[in-house]
């Protein structure tokens, strides 16, 4: 991700509970909202991701105008379908080689840093 899209700052979190605090702190603070979220459903066990989108799509704070991109290794309808019901932006199914996550990296670059207007794009 680095090599397609290197002025974006990456904030990684490792598990939901990080990634929870992460956005308590930002909704308490009154940050400066990520542009963009990028979330994996499955890792590192099934429930976090949806728990983490429930978060950012269900709360009463600005919160809920992320866009939100679904990474998973599921192509299942009913998680596509159930993604999309709880709010989600997009949902992508994960690359598995290198080159192809170049790619991916290049569209995102292409359709969320050039083609789209970001919610918080100016700040």
């Amino acid at each position: 991700m680095k090599k397609c899209i290197p002025e974006v700052e990456m904030i990684v979190v490792n598990t939901t509970e990080q990634a929870l605090q992460f956005l308590d702190e930002i909704v308490e603070s009154k940050a400066i909202l990520p542009k963009l979220v990028l979330l994996d459903l499955y890792l590192p066990r099934k429930e976090d991701g949806w728990q983490v989108l429930q978060k950012i799509k269900k709360q009463e704070s600005s919160l809920t105008m992320l866009p939100v991109i679904i990474l998973s290794s599921s192509d299942s309808a009913d998680d596509t379908r159930d993604a999309y019901q709880l709010g989600s932006t997009a949902y992508s199914v994960k690359p598995f080689e290198y080159p192809e996550w170049i790619k991916y990296f290049e569209n995102i670059r292409k359709h969320w840093m050039e083609t789209v207007i970001l919610p918080f794009a100016n700040r």
